[in-house]
């Protein structure tokens, strides 16, 4: 426990340390089930240097405290009046309370206005605008403003981000022009506004992709709208207008009419899906672990020692034997059946420490890959185990608000989860990253608009008998027909995404002990199988039943799902882990080369 108690408690005293500010999120708001942004100003108001590590802490559970503390070292030398420092916490909920420590010192976070910080729906994105530091703009219309020096050096931060508004050019140094880059191929929005001149915005090399002349155009899986007039020559509304409004994506008609009569009930299914996903997650990886026990053998011996005690023991002092044999039979009987039931139990699983994984992987330039996962570490012997991967940006959470973890979780760089795992026991863990390695290569091979039909080609090294293919069309979910390394989607046939979700959502009630005999009854394969559609679903980012009707794909592309074996580039870097296994879902757009004047035709049920 050295190593974990040093990254908890520091490794030298520690002197006062003040809190001046506290920012949530981009917006000032709090996007439950994601990472999000935390940024507290820090100042020492004494000759001494802080030289220390900092702990930020949820609370709840038992003992006051939920999950494993987030822990960094920060440095501030004397009489040092401000040094802004970042935490990504995954938050649970709105309910959320932090407290952030340090050797001698506390600063309850969730209450420092009295008032916990709003929670972020999907009636209006979570936009902000970005100025040059110590220079706030001269008109922002009703949008957030940050200083571009709190833009996260990682995108994997990002992800409770939908919105970027640039008026100006950031002199960055490569790490944020790189995730600003990411962030926008993963899904961004980003407006790009004149400069206060008039001149359109030139950036440097790393994000030259955004000088493109045209007013809107896509960059990966994101869009960049060009404004041709600087903001301090629009009013208020004409931001408001021109910026956010223009993120109520339009709603297809015939998912309007479904809308028009929403259904409540799944209208909380909806709410409840994405706030129990990752818990549903790992109750199916663990489960996957769970020991295959000889119950028969344990029922007879239970039922044999419970008639040594009572009444085996009971007659026998009926007959007045000596009470040292009466007692030393007892004690002896206790202990030899307590070992037994010790060995039993632990030998279910052929004692093998096994970690399972499910990831989603979206293609970045360069040949990265920007992955979420989800993994389950199964120990047979208890110790101090050390959780790392090869990826950058990496972001831990334990994604739990009920139990106290014995561990700590440092943000990049350097990023590790160090806890401490009983023997015959696991841990479950929701993480971020970004890591180079190979994926699935999709190319668009026959577009049949009158038949209904798209061709894709998949490279052939993915062709594998564990694979599952689903794709997006417009607004709905389309048949899938895989031939080898082909898939066709018929956009013909399909059903609503609001109809698909209805179906989907009931897997998170799955597991709240409804049908939980038979579900631990599934192999390992099967569950890994169960996970593919909700993690289709969940990839869709939306917040609520209104998110979730406006989550439909541009037209000019189809979006292709593949549910393949996870590669080793995923695993953890820890050889005492012993077997890693797992599956990724890739998430790739195919660009259609829709014409301007091929009309849009909508998909229905069948």
């Amino acid at each position: 426990m050295l190593s974990l108690g040093g990254l908890l408690f520091g490794a030298s005293p520690a002197e006062a340390l003040d809190v001046e500010q506290v920012r949530w999120g981009f917006d000032g708001r709090i996007v439950p089930g994601r990472f999000n942004v935390l940024s507290i100003e820090l100042s020492n108001p004494t000759p001494l240097a802080f030289d220390d590590v900092v702990r930020l802490e949820l609370r709840g559970g038992p003992g006051g405290r939920a999950g494993a503390p987030v822990v960094r070292q920060v440095y501030l030398g004397p009489f040092e009046r401000s040094r802004w420092v970042q935490f990504y916490p995954w938050i649970h909920s709105e309910y959320d309370d932090w407290v952030l420590r340090w050797r001698g010192g506390a600063y309850d976070i969730s209450q420092q206005r009295g008032e916990r910080p709003p929670f972020a729906n999907d009636d209006r994105p979570v936009a902000v605008l970005l100025h040059p530091p110590g220079r706030p703009p001269r008109r922002a219309g009703g949008l957030a403003v940050l200083p571009d020096d709190h833009f996260p050096p990682f995108a994997t931060a990002c992800d409770a981000l939908d919105v970027v508004v640039l008026s100006h050019v950031p002199r960055w140094q490569e790490a944020r022009q790189t995730a600003l880059r990411d962030w926008l191929h993963a899904g961004g929005r980003l407006h790009l506004a004149a400069d206060e001149t008039g001149v359109p915005l030139e950036f440097p090399t790393e994000l030259a992709e955004l000088n493109r002349p045209e007013s809107r155009f896509s960059v990966g899986r994101g869009t960049v709208v060009r404004h041709a007039e600087p903001l301090a020559s629009l009013r208020s509304e004409e931001i408001r207008g021109s910026i956010l409004a223009a993120e109520s994506a339009a709603v297809p008609a015939a998912q309007e009419a479904e809308d028009g009569n929403v259904d409540d009930t799944l209208s909380w299914k909806a709410q409840q899906f994405n706030q129990g996903f990752s818990q549903n997650v790992f109750e199916t990886l663990k489960l996957m672990t769970r020991p295959d026990h000889n119950w028969g053998l344990i029922y007879l011996m239970a039922f044999l020692y419970l008639g040594l005690v009572f009444p085996g023991f009971y007659l026998l002092g009926r007959r007045r034997l000596d009470y040292r044999m009466i007692y030393g039979g007892l004690i002896a009987t206790v202990a030899v059946f307590s070992l037994g039931f010790a060995m039993i139990g632990r030998r279910g699983y052929g004692e093998a420490t096994t970690v399972n994984s499910v990831a989603v992987a979206r293609p970045l330039p360069g040949g990265w890959l920007d992955v979420t996962g989800w993994s389950n570490a199964f120990v047979t012997s208890g110790d101090e185990y050390l959780l790392r991967h090869g990826g950058a940006g990496v972001l831990y959470t334990t994604a739990q608000d009920y139990e106290p973890v014995q561990g700590a979780i440092t943000n990049p760089p350097g990023a590790r989860f160090l806890v401490d795992i009983p023997p015959y026991s696991d841990r479950t863990f929701h993480w971020r990253m970004k890591v180079q390695a190979a994926a699935p290569r999709l190319s668009l091979s026959e577009r049949n608009p009158a038949g209904g039909r798209i061709t894709i080609e998949v490279d052939g090294a993915f062709d594998q008998p564990q694979f599952q293919a689903f794709a997006m069309y417009q607004n709905s979910f389309c048949k899938v027909e895989q031939s080898l390394s082909r898939l066709i989607v018929h956009t013909s046939s399909g059903q609503l995404i609001t109809s698909q979700a209805a179906e989907t959502m009931s897997w998170t009630h799955d597991h709240y002990r409804y049908g939980y005999d038979s579900y631990r009854r599934r192999s390992v394969s099967e569950s890994y199988h169960s996970i593919a559609s909700p993690l289709v679903l969940h990839t869709l980012g939306f917040r609520d039943y209104e998110g979730l009707s406006r989550a439909a794909v541009p037209p000019d592309r189809v979006r292709v799902f593949l549910y393949l074996p996870m590669p080793p580039e995923f695993f953890i870097q820890n050889p005492t882990l012993g077997r890693q296994q797992g599956f990724v879902l890739y998430v790739s757009d195919v660009e259609l080369n829709v014409q301007e004047n091929e009309t849009r035709t909508l998909n229905v049920e069948p």
